[in-house]
C-alpha cells in the first residue's frame, strides 16, 4: 500500500480575527525608562554635556566674572607676583611704577568714558553730590585726621606713620580705585568718573595747602 505523509492541521489562532481589536496607545501617557548603563561600558548621550548646560555654566562664570572683575585682578596680581617676582621688578616692562603711572591711568578714564553714554557725563558735571564729595574728600577726611593726629595717633603710633596719614588723608581719590570699586558694586559710575577728575585737579593745588 501506499504511505501518504500526514500533515496535521494548523492550530486555530489564540484571537480569532473577529476578536481581534486595535488599541491606540498614547505614548506621551507611557512612563519614560530609566536609561540604563550597562557594566563594562557607557552611554554616549549620558557622558556629553547638554549644549543648554554648557551655555548656562558660560553664562554663570562670565557674570561672576563681571561683578568681581576687580578682585579677581588683585588676586591674579599678587599671585604672579608670588610666583614670579621678576615678572613686575624695576627692570620689567611690566614695572607697575612705569606701567601704570604711564598707561594705567589714562587707559581707566579712556575706558570709562568710553562705556558711559555723554548723556550720563553731562548730567554728572551738574550732579549735587560733586560738592558734597569733593568737600568729603579734600576738607573734611583731612581735618578729621588732622584731629586724631594730635589725640589719639600718638598714643599707638609712632610719628612717621603719622605723618603719612596726615599725607594720604589730603590726597584726593585714586582713580582706579574710585571707578573699579564704584563700577563693581553697581554705583553711579559717571559721577564717580566726574568726581575722580575734579578731585584729582584740585587736588594738585589744594593738597600742598595741608602742608604748606
Amino acid at each position: 500500500p501506499s504511505h501518504s505523509t500526514l500533515i496535521p492541521p494548523p492550530h486555530p489562532p489564540l484571537f480569532p480575527l473577529h476578536a481581534r481589536k486595535t488599541v491606540n496607545v498614547d505614548e506621551k501617557a507611557l512612563p519614560q525608562k530609566a536609561l540604563t548603563i550597562p557594566r563594562g561600558g557607557s552611554s554616549s548621550s549620558s557622558s556629553t554635556p547638554h549644549p543648554q548646560s554648557l551655555r548656562k555654566l558660560h553664562s554663570s562664570i562670565s557674570s561672576f566674572i563681571d561683578r568681581n572683575f576687580f578682585i579677581i585682578g588683585m588676586f591674579t596680581s599678587l599671585t604672579l607676583s608670588f610666583l614670579c617676582p621678576s615678572i613686575f621688578s624695576d627692570a620689567s616692562p611690566l614695572n607697575p611704577k612705569y606701567l601704570i603711572s604711564t598707561f594705567g591711568v589714562p587707559l581707566i578714564f579712556l575706558l570709562s568714558g568710553l562705556s558711559l553714554p555723554f548723556t550720563s557725563l553731562t548730567t554728572s558735571l551738574l550732579s549735587p553730590l560733586n560738592l558734597p564729595i569733593t568737600l568729603l574728600s579734600l576738607l573734611a577726611i583731612p581735618l578729621l585726621n588732622l584731629l586724631l593726629s594730635k589725640t589719639l595717633y600718638p598714643l599707638i603710633l609712632p610719628q612717621p606713620y603719622i605723618t603719612g596719614l596726615l599725607l594720604l588723608s589730603a590726597l584726593p581719590t585714586t582713580v582706579n580705585m574710585c571707578i573699579a570699586l564704584t563700577s563693581s558694586c553697581g554705583g553711579n559710575t559717571a559721577t564717580a568718573v566726574t568726581n575722580a577728575v575734579i578731585g584729582n585737579v584740585l587736588g594738585v593745588v589744594v593738597t600742598p595747602l595741608w602742608f604748606g
